[in-house]
């Protein structure tokens, strides 16, 4: 039987339902990533954690970026090469500075690093079909840069 080379992502791993939030700027910190394949179109999401104090502390948050190419098996912790100028090149470059190679890219720097990241609310599906209130969520639509403690 042929392995599938899906990978079925796991909200319970990270945190609770998707949160909705009001948009706007929030301090979080570098969970984990994970990389796989969705409509034959490589992809790796990031999962950060709200660090602000408040009514929203502790809420799980997705960055969701396209992938050039896999460098490793799929899944947690997976390592890839982004487009050169796709949105993982902007975030990173924003926070670190343009690498020197992108199949080069170490993620630790991610780890145990603060970021101001802007939150959007997702109000509709990749066919522009509207979102009832009840299944709007807040995404991570970029990172700003690091913040500094």
């Amino acid at each position: 039987m042929k392995k599938s080379n899906v990978v079925a992502l796991n909200l319970s791993e990270v945190g609770e339902e998707l949160p909705l939030l009001p948009e706007g700027e929030y301090v979080v910190g570098y969970v984990k990533h994970v990389t796989f394949e969705q409509f034959r179109s490589k992809k790796v999401v990031f999962y950060f954690q709200i660090i602000d104090h408040g009514k929203w502390h502790g809420a799980i948050l997705e960055r969701f970026y396209n992938v050039e190419r896999f460098t490793s098996k799929r899944g947690k912790n997976g390592s890839f090469i982004p487009p050169p100028r796709g949105n993982f090149m902007l975030d990173y470059a924003m926070c670190f500075g343009m690498p020197l190679r992108r199949d080069r890219i170490s993620l630790t720097r991610f780890e145990g690093k603060l970021f101001r990241v802007k939150v959007r609310t997702v109000k509709q599906n990749h066919e522009q079909r509207k979102y009832p209130e009840s299944m709007q969520h807040s995404v991570i639509d970029s990172i700003l840069g690091i913040e500094e403690i």
